[in-house]
């Protein structure tokens, strides 16, 4: 999730030596999104990419992501060209 911050230039929670393998990144200039915003990320990440990632809104749009054991490195290369693709962010 780090690599995936870095190169889409969004802030995380908090440093990676301070998370276990849930991560939530702030998603910049989406202060004023709301609920049906945050639905319509996930919607575009499920719908068109097959990604299931939680997004809220609170002060912005942000992204939790949860690493676990059947996880690749591929779906975290999907998710980014996902995320490089969408229109929303």
């Amino acid at each position: 999730s780090a690599q995936i911050a870095d190169s889409l230039g969004w802030e995380l929670v908090a440093p990676p030596e301070m998370t276990g393998s849930i991560r939530a990144m702030r998603i910049p200039n989406t202060q004023d999104a709301n609920p049906e915003d945050a639905m319509a990320l996930h919607d575009f990440l499920a719908d068109r990419h097959h990604i299931e990632a939680h997004v809220h809104a609170h002060e912005g749009l942000w992204l939790r992501l949860s690493a676990q054991v059947y996880n690749e490195m591929g779906d975290y290369a999907a998710l980014l060209a996902g995320l490089e693709r969408c229109p929303l962010v």
